[in-house]
């Protein structure tokens, strides 16, 4: 809402007080005098009403037999008032000013009413037949009966009117006069008390600026005087404390920003004082919202939550580990620090919360424990049967050459599936160091080429099964890619789809480039994914089917080699599959 200066606050209530002091004094006087008048009039009428009375008595006593119409005509000459003789039937007899036959019945006029039951009658009122403001006199009847009369005297009031607009002008006229008077003195009221004012809002504006060292010098009443000196003192101690205060945050705002985990301030109502880019991370809120708000209004975790309410209520720090699920459906680790807030006498005034998301060193841990136990059942197995193998050409068998040469095959097969088993794992090491190191070569490659090598690599296995080899690609496409990894990519996702396809199916490899990114396809129309296994496809070691997996010579890390190889490329991998429908997987990298 736009302010106004304070002159324009003081002028209109100065002019309203005026004009409504001067209107009520005028009402009041207009009423006061007016029944001053009436009054006045009232009792001339009755003296008046009183001597006409007294010169018609014979004919109201019945002891005259005169005219009284003529009688009412002749007296209102000496009188200014309308004199009127009425029957008790309410027949007019007698009227000074209009011809009686022009006259209604007067029986229903208040003041005959009331005259003709022993009182004088009186009514101020409009009169019907002269169209003006009258007051009505009416004296009792001198003889009471069926033809009695009374006088009725009447007086316009249209002179007292007169005077009161004569009076109400003159009231107005000083009024004004003095509104006027009221105006200059505001004015200059206003200015005398302004000036210093404004003085102390500019210097106002100035601390507000930041700048304290500027001064306020006023010299006017007393408090005001007063007000500038508290005004430059209390910018001498803003100054020193937002000095501190800034300082302080800088550092605050430094070591929260710094930290890695997520800060949580809030107060005993659990309305959030301090938020760090880290909690706005880690909790996916909007940072603009969030200060003074509830905690639950802002945080969507119960487990969260829960913890805060328990820690709110207790008076030692607090540890807990929850776990629970993102929106994304991806379970999501978090370890709750707590500890309480306390202000100067000591009482609890609120509590700190620092999260720390530990969901990669949970996956990590977890990673860790399968992979030693794939590992470990993976060599355990061929291990095993060497051994075993070994064991029994040891006890003899080798003087049977048949089963000498047998068993001497299966110790080579498994001595071949431990040496595939440490090659993927060497490579999966390598691939590793050159994305940590940043060290992988790159080069301009033609598309087409690098497919046709993959097929030919594995073509040799796929004419076993009589399996269809289709590359689909455009001859001039190029693309900036590691050659040899791609390639091995490639040959990973073809083997797979000759293994798991029937004999006389089609595998269809293609390549395209979509907005700037290359998409390697392959297409198979073998077994298929269950779809509640294809997020877990490329985990080292892991296998949809274990027995079939092993009887078609996987080492369980081909894929795994694959998501790494894409990802040395800063793309990504992905596979759409139905069970008994065949699979489709695809690498994505940058072209």
């Amino acid at each position: 809402m736009q302010r106004k200066p304070l002159i324009w606050s003081l002028f209109p209530s100065i002019l309203v007080v005026s004009l409504v002091s001067l209107f009520a004094v005028t009402f009041y006087s207009t009423i006061s005098i007016r029944e001053f008048y009436i009054q006045d009039l009232h009792r001339t009428l009755l003296a008046e009403g009183e001597l006409i009375q007294e010169n018609l008595r014979p004919y109201l006593e019945g002891r005259s037999q005169q005219d009284p119409d003529s009688s009412c005509k002749a007296l209102a000459k000496d009188s200014r008032a309308r004199v009127t003789i009425i029957r008790a039937d309410g027949v007019v007899l007698g009227d000074s000013h209009k011809q009686i036959q022009k006259l209604d019945n007067h029986r229903d006029r208040p003041e005959i009413q009331e005259a003709f039951q022993g009182m004088v009658g009186k009514s101020i009122r409009v009169s019907n037949t002269l169209k003006g403001e009258f007051m009505y006199i009416a004296l009792p009847p001198l003889v009471e009966g069926v033809n009695s009369s009374i006088v009725r005297v009447s007086l316009p009031l249209q002179y007292i009117n007169s005077i009161l607009r004569e009076i109400i002008f003159r009231v107005i006229k000083g009024g004004l006069i003095v509104a006027l008077l009221a105006v200059i003195v505001s004015f200059w009221l206003a200015h005398r008390i302004t000036r210093p004012i404004e003085s102390l809002r500019k210097g106002a504006e100035n601390f507000a600026k930041g700048e304290f060292g500027s001064k306020i010098y006023v010299t006017a009443s007393m408090e005001i005087s007063s007000l500038a000196d508290a005004l430059n003192d209390m910018a001498a101690q803003m100054r020193d404390r937002i000095s501190k205060l800034s300082r302080i945050n800088t550092e605050q705002e430094a070591i929260l920003t710094g930290m890695s985990e997520g800060v949580i301030a809030v107060d005993s109502e659990e309305r959030i004082i301090i938020l760090n880019s880290a909690a706005i991370e880690l909790f996916q809120i909007r940072h603009e919202i969030c200060k003074g708000r509830l905690l639950g209004e802002v945080v969507r975790k119960k487990a969260v939550l829960d913890f805060v309410h328990r820690l709110m209520h207790s008076q030692e720090p607090m540890h807990q580990e929850i776990s629970q699920e993102s929106p994304n459906g991806v379970t999501q680790h978090l370890q709750l620090n707590g500890s309480p807030l306390r202000d100067g006498k000591g009482r609890q005034s609120g509590l700190v919360l620092v999260c720390n998301d530990i969901t990669k060193v949970k996956n990590l841990e977890n990673m860790r424990k399968e992979f030693v136990a794939n590992v470990s059942h993976e060599l355990r197995t061929p291990l095993t049967s060497i051994k075993g193998f070994v064991e029994t050409l040891r006890d003899g068998a080798y003087k049977n050459s048949e089963d000498c040469l047998h068993f001497l095959h299966i110790i080579a097969k498994h001595s071949e599936r431990l040496n595939s088993i440490i090659e993927d794992l060497l490579a999966l090491s390598k691939i590793e160091k050159e994305m940590e190191d940043g060290q992988m070569p790159v080069e301009r490659v033609r598309i087409a080429f690098l497919l046709e090598r993959a097929v030919d690599l594995c073509r040799t296995k796929a004419e076993v099964k009589e399996i269809s080899l289709q590359v689909q690609v455009e001859p001039e496409l190029m693309g900036m890619v590691s050659s040899s990894l791609m390639e091995q990519a490639l040959i990973n996702l073809i083997d797979n789809a000759i293994k798991y396809s029937e004999n006389g199916d089609n595998v269809m490899i293609s390549a395209v480039n979509k907005d700037g990114w290359l998409k390697f396809t392959v297409r198979d129309q073998g077994v298929g994914i269950p779809v509640e296994y294809l997020p877990r496809i490329f985990e080292r070691f892991y296998r949809v089917d274990k027995a079939r997996s092993r009887d078609v010579g996987g080492t369980g890390l081909g894929l795994a080699i694959v998501k790494h190889i894409a990802r040395a490329h800063n793309g990504s991998v992905g596979v759409v599959s139905e069970h008994g429908q065949g699979s489709t997987f695809s690498i994505t990298v940058p072209a």
